[in-house]
């Protein structure tokens, strides 16, 4: 019990130093509450101070795009990790990275030219979406996964647009029987 208050002490300890060496710790950080959370939740997934910044970049990216649901894992637990993770990310690249990505699709350039503002808009949500759904535990939800593939492949796109409508599917969805073999 002992080494665990300490150990509780030095983490504490640990990312308070961590939060006031920030560099925009004077200026953004001190006074607002909402960046300090923003920080904190950065800094407990950066796990060295000084790096160089594509590192940590791209080490939230990879987390987000290859986080995976553990075998007993629920899905609101998921849902909740998988947020976290996103947020780490938007903190470093914006929502605007899809933009790019967007803007050269069919269906962005048969667009009518005042809908591409929302399409970009939209594509971010759709992209975490996806993501969601496609690191649900394949053995509760694979039979969900290659559906919504199938069905795209035949004109039928099923695939749900935001978070909580990913979220809600999921959760809909009978678990596949292959989960309980």
């Amino acid at each position: 019990k002992t080494y665990s208050l300490i150990y509780s002490q030095y983490c504490t300890r640990a990312m308070q130093s961590r939060i006031e060496s920030h560099p925009e710790f004077e200026t953004k950080i001190r006074h607002n509450p909402i960046e300090l959370l923003e920080a904190i939740k950065t800094l407990m997934h950066d796990t060295v101070r000084s790096q160089y910044p594509y590192v940590s970049m791209t080490d939230a990216l990879v987390r987000l795009v290859t986080v995976k649901q553990h075998d007993h894992e629920s899905l609101m637990d998921y849902v909740k990790r998988f947020k976290q993770l996103r947020d780490v990310a938007v903190s470093h690249l914006g929502t605007e990275f899809l933009d790019k990505f967007v803007s050269q699709q069919s269906f962005y350039l048969e667009a009518k030219p005042s809908d591409r503002s929302k399409i970009e808009d939209e594509a971010y949500e759709q992209f975490m979406a996806y993501l969601l759904i496609r690191g649900a535990d394949p053995n509760k939800y694979g039979s969900m996964q290659k559906n919504l593939a199938s069905q795209f492949s035949l004109g039928n796109d099923q695939y749900p647009k935001t978070i909580v409508l990913a979220t809600d599917a999921l959760s809909q969805h009978r678990i596949d029987p292959k989960f309980y073999e």
